[in-house]
């Protein structure tokens, strides 16, 4: 028999059911029901014949006075055998429960009740209103008012043992006109009557004025009256003096809910109080029965509350900000129910409590900060809420970071050495705090690595200027640099100012203008007046060749550099001076020419003679003369030529001079010439390259004269 989930001090009434399956009558001769949270007000009458195929019904009810999970067993034993002939014995049935919410009061011993008159604890919690004894009058009176809407109230009444009775009542009084020492007359007034309030009599004795008993109504009790105003009368059916019974009053909505044994027997329309003193009352006449209440429940409702009015909160602040500078964070406070200005409002920031604001007439608040250092801050507000209000709550989110800072410069483009330049600047990124300063070095011929010049101090709208000197001349350049703070970055720039100097003489020579192929040339540079300086650097450009440094070295007392540089082809060298720190650099040059390199060979004669200190080769007049030629540098496709020339008459004639003759991959080329008719005549040959217009390389040469003779 399983409950489930009933509420404390509400009851829920189940069944269970014996049937005889056999075919001869069984006797219960035992039947033990529980107690405490489960009961059975009417319990299963020990000696009960159950006949073949019949049944008989038990009722439990379960008025749980505790949250828990309760579990219980009612005990059944009968003359029934089992399919052996065996004697059944006991039967258990199972019994749970649980019990849900919480209960005001579950037992009179908590200190809160007060008995009077004939009422004295009973045990269990619960209290004997009356003994036994002719006109008593006995109350136990909760000392609190509780609220009369939603209130239910359940415990087990029983009437006797004695001669009659007269009743008990459970009374809402009015807390403004009573207390917990209020007690009313006995008899009909059952211990209440007098006291103002309204009662749920449960009447068991013989009402005159009423010509009922065994009755449950609800009445009026008036200050003064010994006597209780019913309104209609419910007569019971079962006498309340036969065994306890298990009530159940609750009160909803203006109605008087009244269930004895898990039956509803009372639906009363009621006026009450909010709040009224809750009271249990017995009271005995001529022939009295001792009156008893256990295992009272008491449950108040809930304070049932208006809902609070919703509320929101907005919080609007900027998606960035930079350390070191207030930030301004706005909000706003709105519910479906008037907020009045002053509301408080709580700001954090990352979690850490900064301070409490309050809010405007319209519910506008504003608050500051100033984020010391980088990073994602988050402001939240929060609104606590009241009465009648929800609590609310926002945030926003901050990205913190240090402004970019960019330097810019002013400086002139020139300017005179030894005198004052100015050289102004900003950056970016303002306001400055006062003593802000930017970082300025120098870098000049004199100091590679810089030199530090004098801070300059930045105003406030991040403008600064300094002024120097130069003493040293050519590029002088000035690096600011600001290494930032708490809202900046670090910056820098460069400006470079061209700072005047002197002019000073500088010449190249050569010891020639044309040189053979393969010729060394002597070139003298000379250098005039300079400061610190006296290196001259010597330099030899051949045509379309790589420019090559012959010689860099101090010059002499006089002022000369001599170098020596071996030609080959047109070539232009050039003097340089780098300059110093007062005289100004100077570059000059010299171009000179270069003959190509032509070498000559004769072959196919036998012998070779002198004349004079001459040196001729000898041929027969059936030989050929051949003249093999080489050109240097390699001039493929180029130019030569070729002249014989005859001696006689004292002088040398020419005899032939060729066509261009193109000379070979190689730079050679060859001259043949047939001596039949040259006998006993002396002959001279040469061969002269000449450049073509695409060669500018060197300039047009002729070979040596290769002189030869013919014989027989």
């Amino acid at each position: 028999m399983d409950f489930g989930q009933v509420p404390i001090g509400s009851s829920r009434s189940l069944s269970f059911t014996l049937t005889n399956t056999g075919n001869i009558p069984v006797t219960v001769t035992k039947a033990k029901a529980p107690t405490g949270d489960f009961n059975s007000p009417v319990q299963l009458s020990e000696g009960l014949v159950i006949g073949p195929e019949q049944t008989a019904v038990q009722t439990v009810t379960f008025t749980p006075r505790s949250a828990a999970d309760l579990n219980a067993f009612y005990e059944v034993t009968g003359t029934g055998t089992d399919a052996n002939g065996n004697a059944q014995g006991a039967m258990y049935v199972p019994i749970k429960g649980t019990g849900t919410g919480t209960a005001t009061t579950t037992s009179v011993a908590d200190g809160q009740w007060r008995t009077n008159g004939s009422a004295v604890p009973a045990d269990g919690g619960g209290v004997q209103l009356t003994p036994a004894t002719a006109n008593q009058a006995g109350t136990a009176v909760y000392g609190k008012p509780l609220r009369t809407d939603g209130l239910r109230t359940t415990f087990t009444a029983k009437f006797g043992p004695g001669g009659g009775g007269k009743g008990m009542t459970l009374a809402l009084l009015d807390p403004d006109q009573n207390s917990a020492s209020a007690l009313g007359a006995s008899g009909d007034g059952l211990g209440i009557a007098g006291r103002p309030g309204t009662v749920i009599a449960f009447a068991t004795g013989w009402n005159n004025t009423l010509q009922a008993q065994n009755f449950v109504a609800v009445g009026r009790s008036s200050a003064g009256s010994s006597v209780i105003g019913y309104q209609p009368l419910v007569k019971l059916g079962t006498s309340l003096r036969q065994g306890t019974h298990q009530v159940d009053v609750q009160i909803d909505a203006g109605h008087v809910y009244v269930r004895i044994d898990g039956t509803q027997v009372l639906d009363q329309t009621v006026t009450l109080p909010p709040s009224a003193l809750l009271a249990f009352s017995g009271g005995t006449a001529d022939t009295p029965d001792v009156q008893t209440i256990s295992g009272p429940v008491v449950s108040e409702a809930p304070l049932v509350q208006n809902p609070k009015a919703a509320t929101s909160l907005q919080l609007t602040a900027p998606a960035t900000a930079v350390p070191g500078r207030s930030l301004t964070v706005n909000g706003t406070l709105t519910s479906t129910a008037a907020l009045p200005a002053g509301q408080v409002v709580r700001v954090t920031r990352n979690g850490t409590a900064l301070r409490e604001v309050t809010t405007a007439a319209n519910g506008s608040f504003t608050f500051t900060d100033t984020p010391s250092a980088e990073g994602t801050y988050t402001y939240a507000a929060s609104y606590a809420g009241d009465a009648t209000h929800e609590a609310a709550s926002s945030s926003g989110l901050v990205q913190v970071a240090k402004l970019p800072t960019s330097v810019t410069l002013s400086a002139p483009a020139t300017a005179t050495r030894a005198k004052t330049l100015t050289v102004t600047g900003r950056l970016s990124g303002s306001p400055f705090a006062s003593g802000t300063v930017v970082k300025v070095t120098k870098t000049d011929l004199a100091h590679s690595s810089g030199v530090a010049l004098a801070d300059a101090q930045v105003a406030a709208d991040g403008s600064f200027t300094f002024k120097d000197t130069p003493q040293v001349g050519g590029a002088n350049t000035y690096k600011v640099s600001f290494g930032g703070d708490v809202s900046h970055k670090d910056g820098s720039r460069t400006a470079t100012v061209q700072v005047s100097r002197a002019a000073t003489s500088l010449t190249v020579a050569t010891d020639h203008g044309t040189y053979k192929y393969g010729q060394s040339a002597k070139v003298t540079a000379h250098l005039g007046t300079t400061y610190n300086s006296r290196t001259v650097a010597i330099y030899a450009q051949p045509y379309s060749g790589t420019k090559v440094l012959v010689k860099s070295a101090k010059v002499d007392s006089h002022g000369n550099l001599t170098a020596s540089y071996k030609l080959t082809r047109n070539t232009t060298f050039s003097a340089v001076f780098t300059g110093d720190y007062r005289y100004a650099p100077k570059t000059v040059s010299r171009a000179v020419h270069t003959y190509a390199g032509v070498s000559e060979k004769l072959s196919g004669y036998y012998t070779s003679t002198t004349v004079g200190s001459t040196v001729y080769r000898v041929y027969h007049s059936t030989a050929k003369e051949r003249l093999d030629v080489t050109v240097s540098p390699n001039k493929a496709g180029q130019c030569v030529k070729y002249r014989v020339q005859r001696y006689y008459s004292g002088a040398w004639h020419t005899q032939s001079t060729s066509a261009c003759a193109a000379l070979s991959s190689s730079s050679t080329g060859r001259q043949q010439m047939s001596l039949t008719n040259g006998v006993n005549n002396r002959y001279r040959v040469a061969a002269q390259y000449v450049p073509s217009s695409r060669d500018n390389t060197n300039i047009s040469t002729w070979g040596a004269w290769q002189y030869f003779t013919v014989r027989r």
